[in-house]
């Protein structure tokens, strides 16, 4: 499954690069990868005090597969109008840590927690800037603005204590939609002219 995961983000890279180096700036692209949590929600601790769950901001998230969708159309030289989707999954981690928490703030012999993935999309329509500096190689930019949404795991929890299946309970998959933008500069060089 890793290979071909792996494989799979090779050919999106590849396919991104492609369309980048097209004949003109209008395009139409894929791009995929590895996103990164980080800060809280990449966080996968604990706290227990007095047998009490302490409310922690741990988010137990994963690195998960990016992927996205990207195409403008250059209605001058140099400004084009285009949108971005892009899509991600983040499995959580350290279930065990997790379980360990609810076993103590409980006080009782096991706990068994399974969870699903994180999920997140955004779409964003916006401007785009290209000024070719030399042959190949252009300046651009973009502004992006739109929404974005992203939903929990879905939390499974089973306690056992004495020997006796104490039940099972549930945190419910929650969502939350808001707006979002991308901004951005860089340098763009055309490897080859694909279209003649």
């Amino acid at each position: 499954m890793r290979q071909l995961k792996l494989i799979v983000y090779i050919v999106m890279s590849c396919l991104s690069l492609n369309t980048y180096a097209q004949k003109g700036p209008s395009f139409i692209g894929l791009a995929g990868g590895v996103s990164l949590p980080t800060g809280n929600w990449a966080r996968a601790n604990y706290i227990v005090s007095t047998t009490q769950y302490v409310n922690d901001p741990s988010g137990f998230a994963a690195n998960g597969p990016l992927g996205s969708l990207e195409g403008a159309y250059f209605f001058s030289k140099h400004f084009g109008a285009g949108a971005l989707f892009n899509y991600a999954s983040y499995k959580t981690k350290d279930i065990a840590t997790l379980s360990g928490g609810y076993r103590e703030s409980f006080d009782v012999d096991q706990v068994t927690t399974t969870a699903d993935s994180y999920k997140s999309w955004s779409l964003m329509p916006g401007l785009y800037f290209d000024y070719p500096v030399a042959a190949r190689l252009s300046v651009t930019a973009r502004a992006l603005t739109g929404i974005t949404n992203t939903s929990t795991p879905l939390i499974t929890v089973d306690v056992e204590d004495g020997g006796i299946d104490d039940g099972r309970f549930e945190q419910k998959r929650a969502s939350k939609t808001a707006f979002g933008f991308i901004a951005g500069a860089g340098l763009s060089y055309k490897i080859k002219s694909w279209l003649a």
